[in-house]
Parts: structure tokens; C-alpha cells; sequence
């Protein structure tokens, strides 16, 4: 403190904590006002407060400002530094009504000084018991008035508790000697005087402890035990040792008791004892009480022994305190062998049961595991059930650990093989190829489905488990299931359900009908109750449509059936009616009266019906290879105009015959050049064409031809053929397409017909890229067909002159084959002997072989012009005839005689060999022009 400050403040004591505060509080904002002002009184006051190291504090003015010291500081506790210039009620507002007597009176003049005064006091932010010794003292002005008041204080709270205290200890010693039967004595060695409290008298049965206690307790000791207890007495005091020892006592009213004596004698400088003291417990109920429990415990180990399970206790931290002998004989283990549970249990089990153990001493709850142990005689292990419970002491500690160890080895394995045919059945389970739900209880809530469940549902289990079969599928069309499923759970009886019909929600939100195949079998506890059913169900659709399919193949089937008997029926009035025709009129030709023109007459009949057996062979065999699909198409330039005028050329005759107008009509957008089939186009048209003038007794005949953009913006060639005939029925429009289909038997009759026609024409036209179908139809007013197909450029094929070089015009005379020599190579004699007639009658010279063998060997021998090759005969065919002879280096022209009209044949022909080809039955103007166009040029 400075020079100034010292003269300024003197009374305040340099260095003190609160000398420092005195001066940094403003003092103004106080009602003591600044500190130079304070009145002489009050500094002296404070001086003699700061310099003193007793807890001292001053209450001035009638504000009661409080003033204290660095010693009084400790007792504010949280209240210091604050307090310094507060008000005192403000300060100790909690004690104000104890302490405030005594300010009054101080007040008046009067000096109070009171000794452990207790105080309830908040210094620490909580209530505490507190215990003071203090003096108030007035403080005089100049005028000598009470101004102040002035304490000096101890806080005497420690000792006053100590002294609370050791009373109660005094008490409660007292209290537990007695409820413990404990009494307390003290011998002097030299007077032999006895002091023995109340407990001892009562112990020992005596009427006082006045009595000699020292003769009376040789009076009481039993018999059995004076000597043991005298000697172990005198050896105690010998060996400076403490006395201890058990024995009985008889008391004066016979009953005979345990007690225990533990004493501890005081010795002199020279060694000798010269006081004895210590304590007399009855122990009889705890004797006795032991050798129940001995008794008991020895009946325990009996029956543990006796029983089939392991009995074990351990202390509180596993060591082993005892085995029963199932133990022993079990594991080969010793109660001794403190850690014998690591040796019997199985390696893979130690880790869990280590930790399992160690959960249950740290938490207190029983133990339970399952566990293998050893058996030490076959080093085989069993299961068994390991449980164990703690038991603790009256504090509440584990003391021991009580435990059984239950062999569960068969259950463990039957369970084993249960699991394992659980999994195998839940494997089944899930993999099966039927949707498979297990639903629970009566509102069917499902508990179990498998993948194909969740396939077909096309849901995700979370979906699906928990759910009842109404809260998943809601809704009427459920019902009829539900029902089912309700029957069979109130009635327990099973129901199977096949190809029953349902709508299927498809993902992308379509549905599709599909059957069902389900069975429900109901599920029964062992008490018999029913509590869920197993749905199986399998989607049966595809052998639903196969059946379908079947039903509707038999159908079909039989419809063709009958369509081939009425086909056979007609084909057979269509084959028989020229082929009776052609016999009939060749049987009146055998008549030598014959005229020259009936001959005529004849021959031509015959002619005009071989030509017509000859279309509905062609028909059929052209059906046949579209059917099976070998029917080879030749794609060629060709103009579709030319076609459809071909056509019309030809059936112009027919249809003046029937005084029918023929009109043809193409269009401008109809192109000059194509690449199709020609042969094939005009085959279709000539079968529709020839149809409409067939079936029209009287009109017209319309062929419109143009040409139209198809989606791949190549060119479609249309054919419309209108007629104005007797039309087809609306029933009947697609069964005339079928084969040997007409529209019906009156039809048939009335205009014949093999109903070849239009399903040969429909099938070419779709080979080409097209179709024929009906544009309009009426009955009595007409029909319209189309036909179509495309310009198909991409499929042109290979050109084949079919008269190669050999096309010029003959003109054929009796004499066109004078000086040419023919070999006929056919395994037919009548088709030799007609092809040779044919021959001879032009001049030329004939041989024959009846197979390719005999014809290559006559072919290489002789000086044939022409070989006429048959192409299907024995021993060796036409075509390797032809091979062979080709090989062997022969020039001469072969031509192939073939009962085949495909184009594959014909390129086949060609290919090993042959100049040309001709199809049976041959035509005898195109047999001999072409032979004299190979042999001429």
C-alpha cells in the first residue's frame, strides 16, 4: 500500500484479502458513505476485526451494514465476497429469527455470548445443520450511543457432530452386544475382581455379575470341555497370545449351551499380566444351527449324488467349490481341479460359454447354455443344458453360484434332425414348383409363402407376411376363395379345386385369365383343434390351352376328316367321270364298224378328259408341295400385263360359250416389269378368273389390274376379279378357302369342282408375298376377289431358257424325223411303245432300254441322234444315267421325260446334264419340234 493510501486508510491492516476489497469497494453507494468518512469508533472497530485471525464480523448503523474479516470469509461459504457493505437480514435472511433476539438486545447495550448455538444455514446453496459459540458486543460512539455490533465467533459444527456421534456409536454398541448375546468382562489378575456386564450374567445364566463370575464359569463349563478350555486359557496368558476358544456350557437351570470366549491380557514392565478383558458370545443357535446345515448339506450331497443330473456350485468367480459324483463319473474331473470346465467343455463351445459365463457375473442374472462336456472314458462329448442361478449375501453380493448340468444329448440330436428336416422341408418349401402359402388362424393371415407365391404374385414378402387374405386381396372376386378357405377351417375338411378360372393382375397393370390347380389341407395341433391351412396351388394354363388346343386339333381333325370323306367322295366322282369317259369311248374304238367320224368324236372326248384328269392331278401335287413347303418358285422379270392378258386370251372361248362378258382393265400405275413367279401368278389368276366364269350364269366378268405401295414401299400388284355370279353365303366366306372346301354340296353338285382351287390360290399367293381374299360378296348379286403379291426384286432367280437354243419355229411334215435315230429310255413298255409310235410316224428309227444302266451301255455303243431319258426307274435313275454318260464324255442331245411339272425338277434336269426337259403326259407336237430343233441345229 502507498505512503498516501497509508496515511489515508491506517486503520486498515496492510496485506489482508479484505483490507484489498475494504478499498476497492465504492463505499459512496453505501449508507457508511466513503471510507475517510467513517467515524473514528468505526475505523478502530475494523482495525481490531482486520487484524485478528478469530472470525469476526460488525453490524453498523441502524442498516445493520456487515463488515467482516478474511477468517469470517470461510464461514459465507458462496455468500463472500457479496456480503461485504449488504445489509445483515439480508445476508443470514435464514437464521434472522434465531439471531435477531439477541441483536435487539445488544441494541440495548447488553453483551450476549452463547456456547454450540445451532443454526440452519444456506452457505453452500443447500440447507446444513451448524453449530456456533459466540459473543455479541455493542459498539459505543463519541456520544456514547450503540451504533454497531461486534462478534468474535467459532464455528464448532465438526466437534459437536464427533461428540453426537460417538454417543450414538456408545448406543449402538450396547444395542448390538445385545442383540448379538454378546457380553463383556474384565478380570484383575492381581485381585482377581471381575467386572462382567448384564449380557454375560445372562449368557451364562447367573442371577448377578456381583457373583463370582470366575468360580461360577468353572461351574458351568461342561465336563467334557473344563480341561481343553482351562489349558487353552493359562496358554493364552503364557504365550502373551489371544485367548479364543468354543465350548459348552451347563447352566444352573441344565441346559447345556455353546459359547465362544475371545480375550486379550495387559502385561506389566517385568511381563507379568495384570488384566484380562474381552467378550463372551452365545453361539448355541448358531451351533446348532450349523449342524443343521451339515446335516442338511450332507443330505443334499446324498441326493445330488442320487439324482441323473451334474449339481455344481463355484464361488462368485467360477472356481469350482463342489461336483456332484454324476460329475465325476461323467468328466473325470475333481472338485480339487479349481478350473476344470476349460478341460471337459468342447473347443468349439469354450468361447460361448466363456462369454455367456462372464455376462452373468457381471449382470447377476442366471446362467443358461447349451454346451458339450467330455466323457472322459470314451472321449465322446454329450449336450447338456448348463443353468445356473447366483446366491447372495445380506449385502446383496454374490457369494456363490448354484447350477445343474442337464443332459440333453438325445433331445440335441433328435432336435438336430428335426432342424435339418425342417430346412429340408423349407427347402422344399420354398423351391417347389407350386405357389405354396401357409395361412394361420381363422381370418387366414399368411405366415409362410414361397418364391414361386411371390413370382406369381408378383409382390415382395414384406408385402405379404401378417397379412390376411382379405386385407391382400380385397374385393368380390376373391370372395369365392375366401369362402373356401372359411368352409375348410370351420369343417377341417380338405377341398381341392381344378382348372378353376381367374383374372391375374399383371405388373404393367393388365390382367389375363388363367386356371388354377389348388388344394386346401388343413393344419391340426396335437389336441386335434385346427389353427391354419397349407394353400398349394399351381398355374395350370398352358395344359388348360393344350387341352383347348387339343379339343379344338380333334375338332379340326374331325372337320377334316369329314372334309377328306366328302373330298375323296368328290374327287372320286371328279377322277372317275373323265377317266370312265376316256375307257368307255377307247372300248367303242375297239368296234371295227366304227365310222371315221365317230372315231374322231371319240378321240376327242378322250382328249378333252385326259386334259381334265391331268389339272386335278396337277392341282393336288401343287397343293401337296405348297402344304409341305418344297415347292421351289423361279423369280423372273416378268410383266404383269402380259399375264393378266394371257389369261383373258385364254378364257375368252370359255366365256363366249356361257355368253359371258370378259372385260379386263388395266390400271396406269400398273408397272411394265416385275420380279415374281410368272408361271405361279398366272396359275392364280387362271384359277380365279376360270371360277368367276364358272359360278356366273349371266352378267360380267371384271378384271381390274393396278399396283399400290406396300409398308416397305415396295410395289403390290392387285388383281380385282368381280363377278356377277351367284355369290357366297356371309357363313361361308372363310371355310372356301380350306382345302376341298366348296361353299356347299349343291355347289359341288351343280358345278362340280374338286374345291381345290381357291385354297391352292391363296396358299401360292401368300408364297409370292401376297394373299387372295374376298373383297365383297352377295348371294345372288356376285363376288369380289383380290389377289395380290410383290414385286420382289431381292429373290430374282437364276434364268433357264427353258428352249435354250432350240426355239425356232418347225414346221413338222410326216417326214420331219427321216434318218434320226432315238433311243427311248423308259422302264414304262406302253410309254415306249406310244413314244415310239409317236417317232416313227415322223421317220425316225427306234430303240429302247428299260432302266439308266441298259440305256448308258446302248447310248455309248450306239449312234443315237436324241436320248429320251425317263428320270424316275429302277436299277439306275435318270438323273445318274445322265451323269454317267456326261462324264463319259457323250455330245449328244438328252431330253428328260418327267411325270414332275416343279421347276426344281426341271433345274435339276438341267444341272446333270440334260438339253431340256418335258413333263407327262408328253404332248406329241412339243415331243417332235424339239427334237428336230436339237438335232437340226
Amino acid at each position: 500500500m502507498s505512503v498516501e493510501k497509508q496515511n489515508k486508510y491506517h486503520f486498515l491492516k496492510d496485506g489482508s484479502k479484505m483490507s484489498g476489497l475494504f478499498i476497492k469497494k465504492d463505499w459512496s453507494k453505501t449508507a457508511l458513505g466513503e471510507l475517510e468518512s467513517w467515524p473514528q469508533s468505526l475505523k478502530t472497530a475494523v482495525g481490531i476485526m482486520l487484524n485478528s485471525r478469530l472470525p469476526m464480523f460488525i453490524s453498523w448503523g441502524p442498516q445493520r451494514i456487515f463488515l467482516y474479516n478474511d477468517s469470517y470469509s470461510e464461514i459465507l461459504g458462496k455468500k463472500h465476497p457479496a456480503s461485504l457493505g449488504e445489509r445483515f437480514e439480508n445476508i443470514w435472511s435464514e437464521i434472522w429469527h434465531d439471531i435477531e433476539p439477541l441483536i435487539l438486545a445488544v441494541d440495548n447495550g447488553e453483551a450476549k455470548y452463547l456456547e454450540d448455538m445451532k443454526l440452519i444455514m444456506n452457505r453452500h446453496g443447500y440447507n446444513e445443520e451448524t453449530y456456533f459459540t459466540f459473543s455479541y458486543s455493542p459498539i459505543y460512539d463519541e456520544s456514547d450511543s450503540v451504533t454497531g455490533l461486534f462478534c468474535a465467533c467459532v464455528e464448532t459444527t465438526s466437534r459437536k457432530k464427533s461428540e453426537q456421534e460417538l454417543k450414538n456409536s456408545e448406543a449402538n454398541l450396547k444395542t448390538a452386544l445385545a442383540a448379538a448375546q454378546m457380553g463383556t468382562w474384565t478380570i484383575n489378575l492381581e485381585t482377581n475382581q471381575v467386572s462382567a456386564s448384564p449380557e454375560l450374567n445372562r449368557i451364562l445364566g447367573l442371577a448377578s455379575y456381583k457373583e463370582d463370575v470366575v468360580k461360577s464359569i468353572e461351574d458351568v463349563i461342561h465336563p467334557d470341555d473344563r480341561e481343553r478350555t482351562l489349558t487353552a486359557y493359562l496358554h493364552a496368558l503364557k504365550k502373551n497370545i489371544p485367548y479364543e476358544n468354543e465350548y459348552r456350557i451347563i447352566r444352573p437351570d441344565g441346559e447345556v449351551r455353546w459359547i465362544f470366549s475371545r480375550g486379550h491380557a495387559i502385561y506389566d514392565q517385568a511381563g507379568k499380566a495384570v488384566v484380562i478383558s474381552g467378550v463372551t458370545i452365545d453361539i448355541n443357535d448358531r451351533k446348532m444351527q450349523a449342524e443343521t446345515e451339515k446335516e442338511t448339506l450332507e443330505s443334499l450331497k446324498n441326493l445330488a449324488d442320487a439324482i441323473p443330473h451334474f449339481v455344481w456350485i463355484t464361488n462368485e468367480v467360477g472356481e469350482s467349490i463342489y461336483f456332484n459324483q454324476k460329475w465325476v463319473e461323467f468328466t473325470g474331473a475333481k472338485v480339487e481341479e479349481r478350473k476344470t470346465w476349460n478341460n471337459v467343455v468342447h473347443p468349439d463351445d469354450t468361447t460361448p460359454s466363456r462369454i455367456a459365463w462372464e455376462n452373468a457375473v457381471r449382470t447377476g442374472t442366471p446362467y443358461n447354455l447349451d454346451y458339450r462336456l467330455r466323457n472322459y472314458k470314451t472321449g465322446e462329448y454329450h449336450w447338456f443344458r448348463v443353468y445356473g442361478v447366483p446366491y447372495r449375501d445380506k449385502t446383496g453380493k454374490i457369494v456363490r453360484w448354484y447350477g445343474t448340468c442337464t443332459d440333453i444329448n438325445d433331445t440335441r440330436i433328435y432336435e438336430d434332425k428335426l432342424r435339418e428336416s425342417e430346412r429340408k422341408l423349407d427347402q422344399i418349401f420354398m423351391e417347389s414348383p407350386a405357389t405354396l402359402a401357409l395361412l394361420m388362424g381363422p381370418d387366414h393371415v399368411y405366415e409362410k409363402v414361397n418364391k414361386k407365391f411371390l413370382e406369381y404374385s408378383g409382390l415382395k414378402e414384406s408385402q405379404v407376411l401378417k397379412k390376411s387374405v382379405n386385407q391382400l386381396y380385397p374385393g368380390e372376386s376373391n370372395n369365392y376363395f375366401k369362402d373356401l378357405l372359411d368352409k375348410v377351417y370351420e369343417t377341417g375338411v380338405p377341398h381341392r379345386g381344378t382348372e378353376v378360372a381367374i383374372q391375374k393382375k399383371n405388373p404393367d397393370g393388365t390382367s389375363e385369365t388363367r386356371h388354377l390347380d389348388f388344394f386346401y389341407q388343413p393344419l391340426f395341433n396335437s389336441a386335434g383343434q385346427i389353427y391354419g391351412i397349407v394353400s398349394q396351388a399351381s398355374d395350370v394354363t398352358d395344359k388348360v390351352r393344350a387341352k383347348q388346343e387339343l379339343e379344338k386339333a380333334k375338332d379340326e381333325a374331325e372337320r377334316a376328316s369329314r372334309i377328306k370323306s366328302a373330298f375323296l367322295a368328290n374327287m372320286s366322282h371328279e377322277i372317275r367321270t373323265p377317266l370312265g369317259a376316256m375307257i368307255g369311248f377307247a372300248d367303242l374304238l375297239r368296234d371295227p364298224h366304227v365310222s371315221s367320224e365317230d372315231r374322231n368324236h371319240y378321240l376327242e372326248i378322250m382328249m378333252r378328259n385326259g386334259n381334265q384328269l391331268s389339272v386335278i392331278i396337277n392341282d393336288i401335287l401343287d397343293l401337296s408341295k405348297v402344304e409341305a413347303g418344297h415347292m421351289n418358285f423361279e423369280y423372273l422379270e416378268s410383266d404383269p400385263d402380259e399375264i393378266a392378258s394371257d389369261v383373258v386370251s385364254l378364257l375368252n372361248v370359255k366365256a363366249k360359250e356361257k355368253n359371258i362378258k370378259l372385260h379386263y382393265q388395266p390400271d396406269y400405275s400398273l408397272p411394265g416389269l416385275v420380279v415374281t413367279d410368272a408361271v405361279r401368278v398366272k396359275q392364280v389368276l387362271l384359277n380365279l378368273v376360270t371360277n368367276a366364269i364358272k359360278f356366273t350364269e349371266k352378267g360380267t366378268v371384271n378384271i381390274k389390274a393396278y399396283s399400290k405401295r406396300n409398308t416397305t414401299g415396295s410395289p403390290q400388284i392387285h388383281f380385282e376379279i368381280q363377278d356377277t355370279g351367284i355369290g357366297i353365303a356371309e357363313n361361308q366366306l372363310e371355310k372356301i378357302f380350306d382345302v376341298f372346301v366348296q361353299a356347299d354340296d349343291s355347289v359341288t353338285r351343280r358345278f362340280g369342282g374338286t374345291g381345290l382351287g381357291l385354297a391352292l390360290s391363296r396358299r401360292l399367293a401368300r408364297a409370292l408375298g401376297g394373299d387372295v381374299t374376298i373383297l365383297q360378296s352377295k348371294e345372288g348379286q356376285g363376288t369380289t376377289f383380290l389377289f395380290t403379291f410383290e414385286d420382289q426384286p431381292s429373290l430374282r432367280s437364276r434364268e433357264v431358257d427353258s428352249k435354250l437354243k432350240y426355239d425356232e419355229p418347225v414346221e413338222l411334215r410326216e417326214d420331219s424325223l427321216e434318218g434320226v435315230k432315238v433311243l427311248i429310255v423308259d422302264d414304262a413298255p406302253d410309254n415306249q411303245h406310244l413314244i415310239g409310235r409317236y417317232l416313227k410316224k415322223r421317220g425316225a428309227t427306234i430303240d429302247s432300254a428299260e432302266n439308266g444302266a441298259e440305256g448308258t451301255k446302248k447310248a455309248l455303243t450306239g449312234a443315237f441322234d436324241v436320248v429320251l431319258m425317263d428320270i424316275q426307274m429302277p436299277v439306275m435313275d435318270g438323273y445318274t444315267a445322265t451323269e454317267t454318260l456326261r462324264s463319259a464324255g457323250y455330245k449328244k442331245p438328252i431330253v428328260a421325260l418327267t411325270a414332275h411339272a416343279m421347276s426344281e425338277v426341271r433345274a435339276k434336269c438341267l444341272d446333270v446334264g440334260c438339253n431340256d426337259q418335258l413333263t407327262k403326259p408328253i404332248n406329241q407336237k412339243d415331243l417332235i419340234s424339239l427334237i428336230v430343233n436339237l438335232v437340226h441345229h
